[in-house]
């Protein structure tokens, strides 16, 4: 009898324990059973831990551990992967859950192409996991995906960019762990690299992931000077695709990273000596990629960029003005 290939789910925890009951229960009962979870406590100080050692006294294919001092997301599923013992991965978020048979739909489809990575579409949904809409992002075409296409999707397609939908042969992470001190953004320093390892990727277009998108999560609360690991992350993304040759690519990767510094800098002011030294790096880095490549670059985001004291100036303008056009 052939046995069947083991799917290592690492899923990084803390202080979610409104959500994870669900979320752990959607993994425990998929279709597919050869599953080992391994649940990474990352100092909670609900009753996340104690949750998680429920679920591992009631299921052997429950491993946890306590980490004794909070590293984040990253590295927390560092530590997952370093016990991982699957043929393939998979990164589950804590307040996410996913579809009772996502894991038996992408390995088949891995198994059946013989790809090293699956991914799968993903709807959002709301604190109370309600579908809120269909993937507002790009969605999903099926078939088979080049690395170049990949890298492509990376640059404005959230469905590629993150780890959460898709399962991974083993291999692929082998000698490669996620960027420590990363809060935000940290898949767009890795999923470049992942992308670039594997000989094949399928792409199915059924979303069956659940992603919950709620004020309290790290993309959608209020901008702190982590926010800049996401325009960092792009940055470095820039810079692969650069060695790698893949030229066409750049000119579409420089603009997206400007956008990216336009959003954070509009909503995020430095207050510290630290915090302002670190956005003038950040300046500085964007400001070399833009120079190479200001052709492809929205004059609004160059004006924002080169001078925004001046640009917001024109923004108060024009916002004074929107009254009076509407009354004409």
């Amino acid at each position: 009898m052939i046995e069947k290939p083991t799917i290592s789910v690492i899923v990084p925890v803390r202080n979610t324990e409104d959500f994870l009951r669900p979320c752990v229960e959607s993994i425990l009962t998929q279709s597919y059973d050869s599953l080992e979870l391994i649940l990474i406590d990352d100092c909670s100080s609900d009753r996340s831990g104690t949750i998680c050692d429920e679920f591992a006294s009631k299921d052997s294919r429950v491993k946890v551990v306590h980490k004794e001092k909070a590293g984040g997301a990253s590295e927390a599923r560092n530590t997952g992967l370093d016990l991982a013992s699957g043929d393939y991965l998979a990164f589950v978020d804590s307040d996410d859950y996913v579809c009772e048979k996502m894991f038996e739909v992408l390995l088949q489809n891995a198994v059946k192409n013989n790809a090293d990575i699956a991914i799968c579409d993903y709807n959002d949904v709301n604190r109370d996991g309600e579908v809120v809409k269909r993937n507002n992002h790009k969605p999903i075409a099926p078939g088979i995906v080049t690395t170049r296409d990949a890298l492509k999707e990376l640059i404005t397609n959230f469905s590629f960019v993150v780890l959460w939908n898709k399962i991974y042969k083993r291999r692929l992470f082998d000698s490669f762990r996620l960027p420590k001190n990363v809060r935000i953004g940290e898949d767009a320093y890795v999923m470049p690299e992942i992308f670039f390892r594997s000989q094949k990727i399928v792409a199915v277009s059924e979303p069956l992931y659940y992603y919950r998108n709620t004020p309290n999560s790290l993309t959608q609360s209020k901008f702190t000077i982590d926010n800049i690991c996401d325009v960092d992350g792009r940055i470095r993304m820039f810079h692969f695709l650069e060695k790698h040759g893949f030229k066409d690519l750049l000119d579409e990767t420089a603009s997206n990273i400007l956008s990216r510094y336009v959003r954070f800098h509009s909503h995020f002011s430095p207050s510290t000596a630290n915090e302002k030294e670190i956005c003038l790096k950040n300046k500085r880095e964007v400001g070399k990629i833009i120079w190479k490549y200001r052709k492809s670059i929205k004059f609004k985001e160059l004006l924002y960029f080169e001078a925004p004291a001046f640009f917001t100036f024109l923004q108060k303008i024009k916002n004074s003005l929107r009254p009076l056009s509407k009354t004409t």
